[in-house]
């Protein structure tokens, strides 16, 4: 009887979170069908991409970094939640590259694709809209999760990820290392980092009729972040065949859905974080592969093609798996 409860029980969670979160990834897909679509009338082409990338990653995802970061509550169980993820995004990181050069054999623009895609997912774009969907009558959480998201993927993707671009990038293939690490630094999304870090612990005001017209602003411009990702996966969607691909798929879906997830709750588990600090931080680290994957490897001549398969094949899966995972939160 009382094992009955507890499958009914888990039923009932499984069913609540599979609900908004299979909802939302419908939601993301949805825009990617209508960039296609768009392609088809002959509106936007795949000679665009290049132009909607530099869009995101010089002006609409800056905006939102600053925007988020400067008005962040930070306090130590967040950042403690962010950091097990970063050490399980460094550690699959490091496994994929590793993968991909010496298994796969893929040249660097593949590589690039395949490291980002299988390493950061969709935290920083998806991750707090899905929050406002499940945990929808409760903001405190969904400012906690803001939080974790930008200092996880939001911070390794506008450090290491951006590095990773300009290390794989072709037209860089010249230029020493340190160079490379002097373009990264004044990269647009470090630039935007650093500076509402700045803005946070110095205090400065987010209050007052000119930081709420600023905040206002960048909010708004940062608000069409997921639709033009979306346009960017769009745009590099190309028809493959899955031969070939296929065991990619499979290596990057393991990676990004249950080992990065997987390795994040035990950390969090291992430092004792309140149960809904490890909730929340699980459900953001097992969120499908990021669509900035496709804006940095348009935006540093990365393999735009395997980087869009790889995100939506991964959002098709996490419509099962992040329900699935949700069940192990406790």
């Amino acid at each position: 009887m009382a094992y009955a409860t507890l499958a009914q029980a888990q039923y009932g969670q499984l069913m609540d979170l599979f609900k908004p979160v299979s909802s939302f990834v419908g939601i993301f897909i949805m825009m990617i069908a209508a960039t296609l679509w768009l392609r088809r009338q002959d509106i936007i082409n795949q000679k665009h991409l290049p132009i909607i990338s530099k869009m995101i990653v010089d002006l609409v995802y800056p905006a939102l970094i600053f925007s988020a970061i400067a008005q962040s509550d930070l306090q130590a169980n967040y950042i403690f939640s962010a950091m097990s993820i970063n050490v399980a995004l460094l550690v699959i990181g490091l496994l994929m590259g590793m993968l991909g050069k010496y298994v796969f054999r893929l040249n660097n623009a593949s590589l690039m694709a395949f490291i980002l895609a299988g390493t950061f997912s969709g935290t920083s774009l998806i991750g707090s809209a899905l929050l406002k969907i499940v945990y929808q009558d409760q903001p405190a959480i969904i400012s906690m999760g803001i939080v974790i998201a930008q200092f996880s993927h939001g911070l390794l993707i506008n450090t290491v990820g951006i590095f990773i671009g300009i290390h794989y990038c072709s037209r860089l293939d010249k230029i020493s290392f340190t160079r490379q690490v002097q373009q990264f630094l004044i990269s647009k999304p470090m630039l935007a980092l650093s500076g509402g870090l700045a803005w946070n612990l110095l205090g400065i005001p987010t209050t007052g009729y000119l930081p709420v017209t600023l905040f206002g602003g960048l909010t708004m411009i940062g608000s069409a972040l997921p639709f033009l990702s979306a346009m960017a996966t769009g745009l590099a969607f190309e028809t493959f065949k899955t031969k070939g691909m296929l065991w990619i798929l499979v290596a990057v879906s393991i990676a990004q859905l249950v080992a990065e997830p997987m390795i994040s709750h035990k950390l969090t588990q291992i430092l004792d974080l309140p149960l809904v600090d490890r909730q929340v931080g699980l459900l953001l680290s097992a969120l499908p592969a990021s669509p900035l994957a496709v804006v940095i490897c348009a935006r540093y001549g990365g393999n735009t093609s395997l980087a869009s398969a790889i995100v939506l094949f991964t959002c098709f899966l996490s419509i099962i798996s992040l329900p699935v995972t949700a069940l192990f939160s406790g």
